[in-house]
C-alpha cells in the first residue's frame, strides 16, 4: 500500500489506479494531471473505465496497479451537431416532460457525458428582464395556480389565497420549485430575494435561454450550483427548502392580520421584513426551519429588522 511518504509510489500522468475510498471505489481508471502546491496539496484527476472524472485533493483515494486500463471515450452532450445548439440535453428535457426516468447505468453515462467542462460561456440568449417578465408575470399562465407539485416548468407558483392577505401584497410574492417564498420586489440578500437559475447548469453546458431558465430563491440557488436535477438525493432536494416556507408566510401574515388588520400601511412593516436585505447567514435560515407560528416568526423577524438597523445606524455614526 502506497504511503505519504513513499515517494517512489507518487502518482504521475498515465498510471494506472484503482479507486480504494469514497464512490466508485473498486473501479480501475488513468490518471489525466498531477497537480503539485507549495501548500502541500496534491491534486489529482482521474479519467474512469465508464468515463467518469474523479477530482481529488489526495493521492491516498487511489492505489496503483499493474493492469493496462482501457477507458471509454464518451463525448460531450453538446459536441454533437445535433444537440450543441439545444438549450439542455435531449434526456434532460424528457426528464422534464415527466417522460424519463433514469436508472443507475444510465445515470453514470450520462454524468461523464454531462460533466463540468467550463468551456468559454455561451452568450445569453435573453435579457435579464425577459427573463423576470417570463419567469414571474407569463410563467406559462400556470403560476396562477397555487397547487403543490406543478411541473418544474409552472413555477414559480401563486401563494395560496387566503381571506387576510391583501391583494396588493399577495401578487408580490410566489412559491418557487423547492417551496422557498420568493417577491418581485426582494433585494439583494433579501430573505425572499430571487434569482434566475439554469435548469440544466450552465458550467454543463446549459444555454441561458428562456427555456433553461426559472426563478428560485438566492440561497437555494447558490447550494444547487452544478447539480443535476433528476440526480438529485432526497436530502440535497430538502437542502434546498432553506427559505421561508408557504406555510410559514401564511402563519406571519396572518399574524399581522390579527394584529394591524388589512390596512396597506401596516402590512408594510412585514412587506419591509421579506423583501429588505437583513444580513441572513447560515445559523438564521436554520434557526427560521424550527419557527411554525406566526408570533414567533414576526418576534423573530423583527429581531433580525432591529439588528440590522442599529448595524447600519453604527455605520452611519461609528463614534456614537
Amino acid at each position: 500500500m502506497r504511503t505519504k511518504q513513499d515517494k517512489s509510489e507518487e502518482l504521475k500522468v498515465g498510471d494506472s489506479v484503482r479507486k480504494i475510498k469514497n464512490v466508485d471505489a473498486g473501479e480501475m481508471g488513468i490518471v489525466q494531471s498531477v497537480e503539485k502546491f507549495d501548500s502541500g496539496i496534491i491534486k489529482v484527476k482521474v479519467l474512469s473505465q465508464s468515463g467518469k472524472l474523479w477530482f481529488s485533493q489526495s493521492q491516498d483515494n487511489y492505489e496503483k496497479i499493474q493492469e493496462v486500463v482501457e477507458v471509454k471515450d464518451i463525448p460531450l452532450w453538446n459536441e454533437d451537431k445535433k444537440t450543441m445548439n439545444l438549450p439542455f440535453p435531449v434526456e434532460f428535457d424528457q426528464w422534464l416532460q415527466g417522460d424519463k426516468i433514469f436508472d443507475e447505468i444510465e445515470i453514470k453515462r450520462l454524468e461523464v457525458s454531462w460533466r463540468v467542462h467550463r468551456k468559454s460561456a455561451l452568450p445569453r440568449q435573453c435579457s435579464k428582464p425577459d427573463v423576470w417578465k417570463c419567469c414571474w408575470e407569463h410563467q406559462r399562465n400556470a403560476a396562477k395556480n397555487a397547487e403543490v407539485g406543478l411541473p418544474v416548468r409552472q413555477y414559480p407558483r401563486a401563494v395560496m389565497e387566503v381571506h387576510w392577505i391583501p391583494s396588493w401584497f399577495h401578487k408580490l410574492f410566489k412559491v418557487d420549485m423547492w417551496g422557498n417564498i420568493i417577491s418581485v420586489d426582494g433585494l439583494q440578500g433579501a430573505m425572499c430575494y430571487a434569482e434566475e437559475d439554469h435548469l440544466f447548469p450552465s458550467s454543463r453546458g446549459g444555454r441561458t435561454s428562456l427555456a433553461n431558465l426559472v426563478l428560485i430563491q438566492f440561497v437555494a440557488n447558490r447550494k444547487k450550483k452544478e447539480k443535476i436535477l433528476p440526480f438529485l438525493t432526497a436530502d440535497e432536494e430538502a437542502a434546498l427548502s432553506c427559505g421561508l416556507q408557504e406555510h410559514q408566510f401564511l402563519a406571519i401574515t396572518n399574524h399581522s392580520w390579527r394584529m394591524f388588520g388589512c390596512k396597506e400601511r401596516n402590512f408594510g412593516q412585514l412587506y419591509a421584513f421579506l423583501t429588505q436585505p437583513l444580513g441572513w447567514e447560515t445559523g438564521d435560515l436554520e434557526a427560521l426551519q424550527n419557527l411554525n407560528e406566526g408570533d414567533a416568526l414576526w418576534a423573530y423577524f423583527h429581531q433580525k429588522w432591529c439588528a440590522h438597523n442599529q448595524r447600519e445606524e453604527e455605520k452611519r455614526n461609528p463614534f456614537m
